[in-house]
């Protein structure tokens, strides 16, 4: 009677949850509170499993801890006398009492928190089905002293952004990383460290990457870091730019298109009228003198100004019809024999004047399917700018030949040759610049230009191979056949 009396006195002062002492696994006496919490009498309790208090879904895994002797908390589902459950926390120890093993096992109600906790995950998964339902990428990263990033959260848009089998990047940092194009990797390391040095600062970067599908594309990452207590942060989110960037980088073509074009237009084709006007003058004045010994050089000065103009003119429209989309694709069946010639018809008296021979071998049953003025633009400007750049008395050597399914024109001349980093500029409209013949010939630079765009709408290739001092090649690949529409 006195050690129930001990019992009864302990548990009084243990009365704020649910306490049962267990011999065996059978149940000796309980505590105010677990009489109010399940209903039992102290007849009905003692005598009973444990178990007797747990749901049949979880007595296994009361019964496996306490096989195991193991003190930590967990939860389970109990039931009281009526039949009904609440969800408990559970936690037991052994303990020795007047020289036997017993069990003291607590049962705290976890009704409130575990509603709390429910609903915190509930609006968990809601926040989990927004932040995968957005395009962009969200995402909460630690960074280490050193820089490192870990305790990484990457929301699943990651995924679908990089056209990835859902549940493929799952907060990992280092796998997204791999998607990069490892050119920045760099850059992303510095904007990191630019972040822990600024906290609070937002910071924007753009980088490429290559998608699941093997596409490449642009993405643009914006995010600040912040100090909570010795550790720092990094929060922001990150979107597919490839569309703008697109748009941006046509914008840029569009803006050095325009310089382009007022450049042209306010100095390179007042040129030629200038020349008229000088040129004309000195014949009007001869011929009022009554002399004529240098009428015939006038007339061809004049004459070589007015087919250099009308050459810059004619590719001043054709590259401004092609900027608005205004010059028609009609490809058609041509002899490039019967058009090279007609081309060279038009050179007469530059390559007469630099005393330049043209070697040319091309058959004359080679054809193909192209755009008649296209490829004609293509022929002249290659040609007028292998003239150009050719020293006097020196040759230009031309090839067209054909293979089963593609058209070679080769353009070479022994003349001033391209710089390596000029060669790459070459048909870029925004860093291409022209420079002046080997006799003073003057150009804008958008004869290559122009080559290159009509190359391309045949789906052709456009190369060059030079050396300064040596000359220059200019190669076009076009397909002998063009695709049906």
């Amino acid at each position: 009677m006195a050690q129930n009396e001990n019992l009864d006195s302990l548990f009084a002062r243990l009365s704020f949850e649910a306490l049962f002492l267990s011999k065996k696994g059978i149940c000796i006496a309980q505590n105010q509170a677990a009489r109010d919490l399940f209903g039992y009498t102290d007849d009905e309790a003692i005598g009973r499993p444990g178990t007797d208090w747990i749901h049949p879904d979880d007595r296994k895994l009361v019964a496996k801890k306490m096989q195991e002797d193991f003190a930590q908390p967990y939860k389970v589902l109990a039931m009281r006398k009526d039949g009904s459950t609440l969800p408990c926390e559970i936690q037991a120890k052994n303990i020795e009492h007047n020289g036997q093993k017993i069990r003291v096992t607590a049962l705290r109600d976890i009704t409130k928190q575990q509603i709390i906790e429910d609903k915190l995950n509930e609006k968990i998964r809601e926040l989990d089905v927004i932040t995968h339902s957005i395009p962009n990428s969200i995402w909460k990263a630690k960074i280490t002293n050193d820089g490192e990033i870990t305790e990484t959260y990457i929301s699943g848009s990651a995924d679908q952004l990089l056209n990835l089998p859902s549940g493929t990047i799952n907060n990992d940092w280092k796998k997204y990383l791999s998607y990069l194009l490892p050119e920045y990797n760099a850059l992303i390391k510095e904007t990191i460290q630019a972040g822990v040095e600024n906290p609070g600062k937002t910071l924007t970067v753009r980088y490429k990457v290559k998608k699941g599908d093997g596409t490449i594309a642009w993405f643009s990452s914006s995010g600040k870091a912040e100090q909570r207590d010795n550790d720092m942060f990094a929060y922001g989110f990150t979107y597919d730019i490839t569309s703008e960037k697109e748009k941006e980088d046509k914008l840029q073509d569009l803006m050095a298109t325009k310089d382009k074009f007022f450049s042209i237009i306010s100095h390179d084709l007042r040129n030629p009228f200038t020349a008229f006007m000088g040129f004309s003058e000195l014949m009007l004045r001869q011929v009022e003198k009554g002399q004529y010994n240098n009428i015939e050089k006038y007339a061809r000065a004049i004459y070589s100004t007015a087919r250099s103009g009308g050459e810059l003119l004619s590719n001043l429209l054709d590259w401004s019809r092609s900027q608005r989309g205004k010059i028609s694709f009609k490809p058609e069946k041509i002899n490039i024999h019967d058009l090279f010639h007609a081309v060279l018809m038009f050179f007469e008296e530059p390559v007469k004047s630099k005393e330049i021979k043209i070697e040319s071998t091309i058959a004359s049953d080679i054809s193909l399917v192209a755009d008649y003025n296209m490829l004609n633009t293509i022929l002249r400007n290659l040609v007028s700018n292998a003239i150009k750049f050719s020293y006097r008395q020196s040759s230009i050597t031309i090839s067209i030949t054909q293979n089963i399914d593609m058209v070679i024109l080769k353009v070479q001349d022994q003349g001033t040759g391209i710089e390596p980093e000029a060669q790459a500029k070459l048909f870029q409209i925004d860093t291409n610049q022209s420079n002046p013949g080997t006799e003073e010939e003057k150009g804008t630079g958008l004869g290559l230009i122009l080559c290159k765009e009509f190359v391309d709408r045949h789906n052709g290739e456009i190369e060059v191979e030079s050396e300064p001092g040596k000359g220059s090649i200019f190669v076009v690949k076009l397909p002998a056949e063009q695709p049906k529409s």
